[in-house]
């Protein structure tokens, strides 16, 4: 992929376009788009597939979902709005905006958050434990991250 992280669909790499639309196309069948399944259905390599995979979802153009051998990815146009994640929606959050959240508000913002950090940093969701009790005594721990090896982002 080019260096420039372009999100336009017309910049992207044509194994790129394979992989989203193979992702559609899964989808519309009710099936799932899996490394292995892009291997055999695209006749390319498994590193070349996993690179390009992360570099979607790294764009938002596809979501990864569950972790290791389980690991499936989505279209993101595929998906209903409200289950997007997408970092620059994230970003253009006012102050004013969160100033006005309630408790569970601003609890849901902050577990959306982790989310976001946990799919960029490539851990699975299930290293995250976060109390749903706002009000429990909990130690000042409020959320926890559980993982012993983790991809680091450097920027």
């Amino acid at each position: 992929m080019r260096n420039n992280q372009s999100n336009s669909l017309s910049d992207l790499p044509a194994l790129s376009l394979r992989l989203i639309q193979l992702a559609r196309d899964l989808a519309r069948d009710e099936k799932r788009l899996t490394v292995s399944e892009a291997v055999t259905a695209l006749n390319e390599g498994r590193d070349t597939i996993k690179l390009h995979l992360r570099k979607l979802v790294a764009l938002s153009r596809l979501v990864k979902k569950g972790g290791g051998r389980g690991t499936w990815y989505e279209a993101t146009d595929t998906l209903k709005p409200s289950t997007i994640l997408r970092p620059q929606s994230l970003i253009q959050i006012a102050i004013s905006q969160i100033t006005q959240l309630d408790a569970h508000q601003a609890a849901e913002l902050v577990h959306a958050l982790l989310r976001a950090e946990l799919v960029y940093c490539e851990i699975s969701p299930s290293a995250l434990s976060m109390s749903t009790g706002l009000f429990v005594p909990d130690g000042g721990i409020d959320a926890r991250i559980d993982c012993e090896s983790a991809h680091v982002p450097r920027d």
